[in-house]
């Protein structure tokens, strides 16, 4: 894919985000992302921002967590693949936005969405900013805490693959992280 062609397929996902609310047009723009995130093609930087910003709203826009699932999976990993694309500090700020998110959903589906989006974007940003911005939402107060737990540790395990996973339990997790970084205070409460 050239530098055009990938201009053209984000053009094309940012149309279909804003267009579409069934599931075929969605499902394309998934595909195209992750064809386009697998693509060493030149890509406008703020083309990608614009179009993470577009499908992480689009997935925190849902009005109804069950009817609209359908929009979720495509939509996740869209994000997953745009937010690989991204540079630091987009992803960061993009971090920011989907952790915010993910401590006010109700909904499992659209929490794996962003959860997908998170993997990717904690990956991009510096472990100085990302690590403890992922364990700040670990303090938070939410309605699925089991699975949002999981979902942020996982989002962790993508730079730390020797994290204990959400199978050996949250505290494994919060044991390790305060032995891999002891500046984080992970007994304030949250910010």
């Amino acid at each position: 894919m050239d530098a055009g062609s990938a201009d053209r397929a984000l053009d094309c996902i940012l149309h279909v985000i804003s267009e579409a609310n069934d599931y075929y047009p969605l499902a394309e723009v998934g595909l195209i992302a992750e064809a386009l995130a697998a693509s060493g093609a030149r890509v406008d930087e703020n083309l990608i921002g614009c179009a993470l910003d577009r499908l992480l709203d689009s997935i925190g826009r849902t009005t109804d967590p069950y009817t609209d699932r359908y929009r979720f999976q495509p939509l996740g990993r869209a994000a997953q693949a745009l937010a690989a694309r991204a540079d630091a500090s987009s992803a960061v700020l993009a971090l920011e936005f989907v952790l915010a998110a993910i401590g006010r959903t109700t909904g499992t589906d659209q929490l794996r969405a962003f959860g997908q989006a998170a993997q990717a974007l904690v990956v991009k940003g510096s472990l100085e900013s990302t690590v403890p911005m992922v364990v700040n939402a670990l303090k938070l107060p939410t309605f699925v805490y089991h699975q949002r737990d999981e979902i942020l540790i996982a989002a962790l395990r993508t730079r730390h693959p020797d994290m204990p996973d959400a199978e050996r339990g949250f505290w494994a997790a919060v044991d390790w992280l305060r032995e891999r970084y002891p500046n984080i205070d992970l007994d304030a409460p949250p910010q």
